[in-house]
């Protein structure tokens, strides 16, 4: 568990728990009761309450989406949109095959298709050709999205 006081972190953190393949995440949103304590799991407060309904959540749902986000803030709160925005990266990382997990990952680090192509040691238009089927553009499109309804840039 953890507890992120910095909105526009969450999408970057949630690509690297759903990289990870071995955990199912639950995202609470709303306040907290402060001061936190030592430990997440005894944590209070709306946040922790919809998070805990969130792991149970993702637990009931398919291998490929791993992930819930519950809270309430209105009729298309921002819970519901990060919970689609999120839906559709954990969609996207888990359909990848281990030498697209590869490409992922070297695009993350390089960020540019020549960097990947002479990290993995392949042609341009090779690591081009990765990269989309790997869906990295998607991915980053993805997380930037989910950081600004996190922290609540878009409207409704």
């Amino acid at each position: 568990q953890a507890v992120i006081g910095r909105p526009e972190a969450l999408g970057e953190i949630v690509r690297q728990v759903l990289a990870s393949e071995s955990w199912w995440l639950g995202i609470g949103l709303g306040p907290v009761e402060e001061p936190l304590p030592e430990d997440t799991r005894e944590g209070r407060g709306p946040a922790f309450w919809s998070a805990r309904e969130a792991v149970a959540k993702a637990k009931s749902q398919r291998a490929s989406r791993p992930l819930a986000v519950r809270g309430a803030d209105g009729p298309k709160d921002t819970a519901a949109w990060l919970d689609e925005c999120l839906g559709a990266l954990a969609f996207i990382i888990s359909r990848r095959t281990e030498a697209q997990r590869r490409v992922a990952e070297a695009w993350q680090r390089a960020g540019s298709v020549q960097a990947v192509a002479d990290e993995l040691e392949i042609s341009v238009q090779g690591a081009r050709q990765r990269i989309l089927a790997a869906g990295c553009e998607e991915e980053d499109d993805l997380v930037r999205l989910a950081a600004r309804i996190a922290a609540g840039e878009l409207g409704s």
